[in-house]
């Protein structure tokens, strides 16, 4: 292995560990967030978070990807290979959604706070943030779906 090559499985293991981390974080973050924060400072709260978060966290993720693919690239193409592809293509649309999710979340929070006594928007608050944890599961089976397929690859 090359100075290249070790340069980029350095890269490729940061990124990937960032990503992992940042999803067991954004869990741990959450729910601790519900439990000490009324609602407006949740929304403040999520809303500078979540673009920190995603420059991180997008970053790792692309660089995981792209030094991931070059890591793997003299492996052959197999069933394993191919369920990978297929992990990380469902990661990155579910993490896609998971954005669009989390800033629709930020305007129908502000909404609710703005209106506390619209039991409507209430239920919708509550309908969509269970959405936001089934997301987030989605997320995790894939990241550690990606995590297995990986080391299936690499491993032979």
């Amino acid at each position: 292995m090359g100075a290249l090559d070790q340069a980029v499985a350095v890269i490729f293991f940061l990124a990937a560990a960032t990503w992992v981390g940042g999803l067991v974080a954004v869990i741990i973050v959450v729910r601790s967030a519900h439990v000490s924060l009324a609602p407006p400072q949740r929304v403040r709260f999520f809303r500078a978070l979540g673009r920190r978060y995603l420059t991180v966290l997008g970053t790792s993720f692309v660089l995981a990807v792209a030094t991931g693919g070059w890591v793997l690239r003299a492996n052959p193409w197999d069933a394993a290979m191919a369920a990978l592809v297929l992990s990380i293509a469902a990661l990155a649309l579910s993490t896609v959604a998971g954005i669009v999710q989390a800033r629709a979340m930020t305007r129908l929070r502000r909404r609710a706070t703005g209106s506390p006594d619209d039991p409507q928007l209430a239920d919708r608050v509550a309908t969509v943030a269970r959405r936001a944890i089934i997301l987030r599961a989605v997320l995790t089976v894939l990241t550690l779906a990606s995590v297995v397929l990986a080391v299936m690859v690499t491993t032979g």
